[in-house]
């Protein structure tokens, strides 16, 4: 004998059937593709943090074929994505230049002065990202000397 099943009591029988799929799986995070590893800046300092609470700024820099950025410096960590073109990294006060570029990833040198040169036939373009306390300069330029 079959029996029909009153209405009120297969709603939950299908909320059931319906769900049972949906409600086994977890939510679960996808897996992340590591892009880079850096444990230490273009000059082998080591990387280190800070006590004080920090602000993450991202930002995309463009410098022309051919042009130079003039001497300046870091305070703070800053990591850098090469986008593209090819970057001559140089120390005016010491310290073998670094060419980096299309792909790499690096950690500038903090509290060493620097020039940075396009070299090649394309502009350079980077993916910047500065840790800095809030509100603090990310980059100081070289005072002229007299």
């Amino acid at each position: 004998m079959v029996r029909a099943m009153k209405p009120r009591a297969a709603i939950p029988l299908m909320i059931f059937v319906l769900a049972g799929p949906a409600a086994a799986q977890t939510a679960q995070i996808p897996p992340a593709k590591p892009l880079a590893s850096i444990d230490a800046t273009l000059t082998g300092q080591p990387l280190t943090a800070s006590p004080a609470p920090l602000q993450v700024r991202v930002s995309e820099v463009t410098v022309p074929a051919g042009a130079s950025l003039p001497a300046h410096s870091h305070g703070y960590l800053r990591i850098v994505e090469i986008l593209s073109g090819e970057l001559k990294v140089s120390f005016p006060d010491g310290g073998a230049d670094r060419i980096v570029h299309a792909g790499d990833w690096v950690a500038d040198a903090t509290a060493a002065w620097h020039t940075a040169t396009a070299i090649g036939p394309d502009a350079v373009v980077m993916r910047v990202i500065d840790v800095t306390p809030p509100g603090a300069a990310a980059t100081v330029m070289r005072p002229a000397t007299p």
